[in-house]
């Protein structure tokens, strides 16, 4: 059996003010992850995408997911 879900938007909105919080937000992402992955849904990371809004002049760190 092969299940298919198309076009699904996951939106987590949150301020980030230092590192601990940007670990945090994106231990978030990846529980999204597994969570698909627990429930047989294939996320496909080639087509995922984060959009970080921020008026902050400093970058925040994205981790690279292995």
């Amino acid at each position: 059996m092969v299940k298919y879900q198309d076009d699904t938007v996951a939106v987590l909105l949150g301020s980030v003010f230092d590192d601990a919080e940007n670990v945090l937000f994106f231990d978030q992402v990846q529980q999204i992850s597994d969570n698909c992955n627990q429930s047989n849904s294939i996320l496909n990371h080639t087509k995922t995408h984060t959009m970080i809004i921020t008026t902050k002049k400093a970058k925040l760190i994205v981790p690279v997911s292995t």
